[in-house]
């Protein structure tokens, strides 16, 4: 199956007659659908965020961040005994729990430079919990678990998404952070 995709500059489709096509290739129609439903429900979460008013945002991703460290703390429970596996979790543990408690607190900021900062400690923690979720999924510690692992990956990778871009729009929308 081919798709051909016409070069796009600056989400503007390029109306010069010297516009090559590249050609993207899927090895089968299942990746293509599975490409598809990933894009929409990417599409549909940011649609529905959007939607909330600041207040609701700020609450369901306290909540959100919070069920992710819950899911954290009970993953941890299953690590084998080993030296390696303590020192992963405890990693883990420290960054998860620090990105649910750090998104509260910049919630609760009181100017505009202070949630812009605790949001910034947000995305270093999420950025961190992420690379001992790789870890662990790397080192094979938890063989069983690999699906559960997996799902974690693609929560905070979300969590972090959606916290970048919000420090990077404070960022480009307030000079007072700028320092």
């Amino acid at each position: 199956m081919t798709i051909k995709v016409k070069n796009i500059k600056n989400n503007k489709a390029v109306k010069s007659k010297k516009v090559k096509k590249q050609k993207v290739r899927f090895q089968t129609s299942y990746d293509l659908t599975i490409l598809l439903s990933y894009v929409l429900t990417v599409l549909k979460k940011q649609e529905k965020m959007e939607r909330l008013s600041n207040q609701d945002f700020n609450e369901k991703m306290r909540e959100r961040t919070k069920q992710f460290a819950l899911q954290v703390i009970a993953l941890s429970d299953k690590f084998p005994n080993k030296e390696s596996a303590r020192v992963i979790n405890r990693q883990l543990l420290r960054s998860a729990t620090s990105v649910a408690a750090n998104f509260r607190a910049a919630c609760r900021g009181r100017s505009k430079a202070e949630f812009y900062s605790k949001v910034c400690i947000v995305v270093e923690e999420a950025d961190e919990t992420q690379f001992w979720l790789e870890m662990l999924l790397d080192s094979k510690l938890i063989l069983n678990m690999h699906s559960e692992i997996i799902k974690l990956i693609s929560e905070i990778s979300e969590i972090l998404a959606i916290v970048t871009s919000i420090k990077n729009k404070l960022y480009q929308n307030n000079e007072t952070v700028k320092k």
